[in-house]
This record gives structure tokens, sequence and C-alpha cells, in this order.
């Protein structure tokens, strides 16, 4: 399976083929993330555009941003959920640590989630053209992991 493949499975909810992989299969599709990532961009930046000849921006804005959490899986919205829950209530470490490997989402995670949501979609509304800067920020979004995962 190519590392292109591998990386776009695990990037997004995008139909990929799956096979068995390689323990070191994703180490290898790394390589390919920064792509994904402009793919992702490319794929909003043309919703935003399409939606926007249709509809007032807000409601564009909120349906770029379903699409990019459709897209993503929401898989960074979970550790999103997960930070707030564990390091906005004011409790013992030992505590924190207990809450941010609990599966279930607790009030300080929904609040995060949804404060999240809301500043995306605002900022893709007032962004005068967006498609730029979605465009890219999957792109860097992805590199920088690809920079975060090296140190």
């Amino acid at each position: 399976m190519s590392a292109f493949w591998v990386a776009l499975g695990f990037l997004t909810t995008l139909p990929v083929p799956r096979h068995d992989l390689p323990a070191d299969a994703l180490r290898r599709a790394g390589i390919w993330f920064p792509v994904v990532g402009l793919l992702l961009g490319a794929l909003l930046a043309a919703a935003a555009v399409g939606l926007r000849l249709v509809l007032p921006a807000p409601v564009a804005a909120v349906l770029v941003t379903v699409i990019w959490v459709a897209l993503t899986g929401g898989l960074h919205l979970d550790g999103l959920a997960d930070c707030c829950d564990g390091l906005l209530p004011p409790v013992a470490r030992e505590r924190r640590l207990e809450i941010m490997r609990d599966p279930r989402l607790g009030t300080f995670g929904v609040a995060g989630v949804v404060l999240a949501l809301l500043l995306k979609s605002t900022a893709i509304a007032t962004l005068a053209p967006a498609w730029p800067a979605l465009l890219l920020a999957p792109l860097w979004a992805r590199w920088l992991l690809l920079v975060a995962a090296q140190r």
C-alpha cells in the first residue's frame, strides 16, 4: 500500500483501500502529510467558493466548518476536548491526568469544542476571501505535525 494512501487514510475520512500494514507504515507516510493537507485545503477552498456563490457568508462558513470536521473525522476536536476537560477544571494534578484518560466528554470539553468551532466559523465568515487561508491552513497544520514529531 502506498505511503500516500496510508497518510490519506490516517488524516481524513476519505475512503481509501485498507490492507494489513507493516509496523512502520505510518512513519513512512509522514512525508505525505503536507500533501494530504493541501488536498484537504483544496476541497475546503472549493467548497467555500462554491457555497459563497449561493449562500450568505455566515451560513457558508458554518457549512465549510462542518465539511472540515467531516473530512478530518474531528480527530483534532477530540484532543482539544480532552485537554479542556483535563486542564481547565480546578482539580489536583492526579485528577487532571485521570480526566484526560477518561473517554467520556465533560463540560469543559464540550465548551472548548463549541467555542473552537464558533471561532473557526467566524474566522472563515470574516475573511474576505477565505479560500487562500482555507487552502493553506491544513497544509501548514500537517507540516507542523511533522516538525513537532521530529522534536
